[in-house]
């Protein structure tokens, strides 16, 4: 099994990222500090989500701030 920050680590920084309907299956807090660290500067990330989740469970009817 491969881990994917260990991945990018090793590699030269990439021009462009995408994921398609991966968010839901890695851990953000791990792959997506290693993702920005393995892209050049400015380069693009593109990123496809599913409409609902895992559950089905649709996206909110309304925006709402979140705390930080």
């Amino acid at each position: 099994m491969a881990d994917v920050a260990e991945y990018l680590a090793g590699t030269k920084p990439f021009d462009a990222a995408y994921a398609i309907g991966t968010l839901a299956f890695v851990n953000l807090h791990r792959s997506l500090p290693a993702l920005r660290n393995s892209l050049r500067p400015d380069a693009p990330v593109i990123l496809s989500l599913l409409h609902t989740d895992l559950h089905g469970v649709g996206p909110p009817t309304e925006v709402a701030r979140t705390s930080r």
